[in-house]
């Protein structure tokens, strides 16, 4: 069961590749990354390899429809981090007019986070005008592991959904997803996406998550999840941003098997992670191509604590006198509610080669230190100031392969890590063209 989509895939490929009309796009690419580490004068190094692999059919594909997106990692010389591989997408399918199926390991995007399942989906569209339809979609099946190619035991998923697409990207989804675990339900959820484009000047995208019960059937339910953003640009030069985002992070799962084998449950797992973010900004083109840009926010990271206060600043400019040489600064600075601010910048540098490469050099700064506090949350607290130097190279080396080469070395007073990574990759498309 472990490499049944695998199989599946090898079964696509070859009737996919050999139809008449246009096959689509595929992608693979090949990553190796390299890290030494010293951490009070102890080292440590390890290493690791992936590679990725994608194939889909052409987009509102009238025949047969297909999907594959497959990642595969190992660690050399890490003998504690087992190789894994991980299926986002491994299916196939067939639209019938208006009608459409699909089977196999499918990640519905019209449902974020909870759109991933292992299984079948079964659609109907109604076209209203040549830029408009309804959807109407039914799906059910096993809930797939994330990082590996397997499903989590005993526990499946089903639910339904109903979309309004329209011109310029315009969307309305509202979703149903039950998830039960050994005939209990785990999860019981609404979801709610909307983007709405107006001309070029104005957008808003929106999506939300609301409980119908608690987890388990336990607690209580409500918005878990909202997250909002929006774009106005009052002219060519200027343009205004803002995001709100609100979440709460309750480990349902774990949860959901303690009630199952009778072991208490902690007050404060119910109530779960808090975390709300906010953030206005504005950008504005100054002279040429320089564009300055300043944001204020508020982040809350502890359910309770009161919000840090957040001041961004920086600017961007292309090609500094004819040069050809980019140049990008940012600041941040935190403010907590109790305790002194702290910082972090970072400065770039990036030129494009023979029209074939693109270079860039880095430097930050930084004394933020994550470190976990309790169930509540996280803490963020000032410490060594942290200095990292990296640089990278972009190489196309044709239309369809690209070559990507970083290293960077980041150190306080008591660590230093360098980091170095290679990738390759390759695009093939088959769309037919007219």
């Amino acid at each position: 069961m472990k490499r049944i989509f695998l199989l599946l895939f090898l079964f696509i490929s070859p009737f996919a590749l050999a139809q008449d009309a246009g096959w689509g796009d595929a992608r693979i690419a090949f990553y190796a990354t390299g890290i030494s580490t010293s951490d009070l004068g102890v080292s440590s190094s390890y290493s690791e390899l992936v590679t990725q692999f994608s194939l889909n059919s052409p987009y509102n594909s009238t025949s047969w429809q297909y999907g594959v997106d497959v990642r595969a990692a190992g660690y050399p010389g890490a003998e504690e981090r087992a190789s894994r591989v991980s299926v986002y997408n491994a299916y196939v399918g067939q639209q019938f007019g208006s009608f459409g199926a699909r089977a196999g390991q499918i990640w519905l995007n019209e449902l974020g986070s909870l759109g991933s399942i292992g299984g079948g989906v079964f659609q109907y569209k109604i076209r209203q005008t040549e830029s408009k339809q309804i959807r109407f979609g039914a799906f059910g099946g096993l809930e797939p592991e994330i990082l590996d190619a397997s499903y989590v035991s005993g526990v499946s998923k089903f639910g339904a959904y109903a979309a309004l697409d329209a011109d310029h990207g315009r969307s309305h989804v509202v979703g149903y997803v039950n998830i039960r675990n050994s005939g209990l339900t785990e999860r019981s959820v609404l979801v709610f996406t909307n983007y709405v484009p107006v001309e070029n000047q104005f957008f808003i995208y929106q999506s939300a998550e609301v409980d119908l019960v608690g987890p388990a059937g336990i607690g209580s339910g409500g918005m878990n999840y909202f997250f909002i953003n929006g774009r106005y640009s009052a002219s060519r030069d200027w343009n205004v941003f803002a995001t709100y985002h609100h979440g709460r992070s309750i480990d349902a799962r774990s949860i959901t098997e303690d009630q199952l084998s009778g072991r208490p449950i902690d007050p404060t797992a119910l109530k779960g992670l808090l975390f709300e973010s906010f953030d206005f900004r504005v950008s504005a083109k100054v002279v040429g191509n320089l564009q300055v840009f300043g944001s204020y926010g508020r982040d809350r990271n502890n359910r309770e604590e009161q919000s840090n206060q957040r001041v961004t600043y920086g600017f961007f400019t292309g090609s500094i006198g004819n040069s050809g040489i980019d140049l990008h600064f940012s600041g941040n600075r935190i403010y907590p509610p109790n305790g002194p601010a702290y910082d972090y910048w970072d400065v770039s540098a990036g030129k494009t080669i023979a029209d074939k490469v693109y270079v860039s050099a880095e430097y930050a700064s930084s004394v933020s230190l994550v470190s976990v506090s309790d169930i509540n949350g996280i803490t963020l607290t000032a410490g060594p100031r942290v200095t990292l130097y990296g640089g990278s190279a972009l190489v196309n080396l044709t239309r369809s392969l690209g070559l990507l080469i970083t290293a960077e070395r980041s150190s306080d007073k008591n660590y230093s890590q360098t980091r170095v990574l290679g990738g390759i990759t390759y695009r093939m498309s088959g769309r037919k063209t007219r």
